[in-house]
């Protein structure tokens, strides 16, 4: 029997194993990009926009934008709680 192909992160587009894949703020994602929301959500000192002009696609603010295009959001409950950046 053929395993099939590992579930790709709805965000950043890894697969295997090692990325400890699982539903997260509305997405499939790895752990990797679930957390780099969750600290964008969280922290008021986070980047405002990309030190390179929004064209390397992998500091803080880029990844932060790729989680709200793959459709990222806090739960309603955690909204109050966080500093949203959308």
């Amino acid at each position: 029997m053929e395993s099939a192909e590992p579930k790709k992160c709805d965000v950043c587009d890894k697969s295997g194993r090692f990325y400890g894949h699982s539903y997260c703020y509305g997405v499939y994602c790895c752990n990797a990009c679930k957390i780099v929301f969750r600290r964008a959500a969280r922290n008021p000192d986070f980047p405002k926009s990309c030190p390179n002009g929004e064209k390397c696609r992998d500091c803080r603010f880029c990844r932060y934008q790729k989680c709200l295009a793959a459709g990222m959001k806090l739960p309603a409950h955690l909204t109050k709680n966080y500093n949203n950046h959308s």
